[in-house]
């Protein structure tokens, strides 16, 4: 199915908050750095709602 110009852009931000994500939880490191976990979960929150915008093929085809 095709997507709207607005829905191809909330997939490819997805998938870069997605790393964003992924490299803020690796800089927790064993001490679990309160500051890298706020970043984190900040992230996150933003992933959910660029994600509305989002196609509902792509949202179910990606790890959330």
């Amino acid at each position: 199915m095709d997507r709207t110009t607005e829905q191809s852009r909330a997939n490819t931000f997805d998938c870069e908050l997605d790393r964003l994500v992924r490299r803020a939880e690796q800089c927790l490191g064993d001490h679990k750095d309160p500051a890298w976990r706020d970043a984190a979960m900040r992230l996150k929150t933003v992933r959910a709602i660029v994600r509305t915008r989002m196609h509902a093929d792509d949202r179910a085809a990606t790890a959330y």
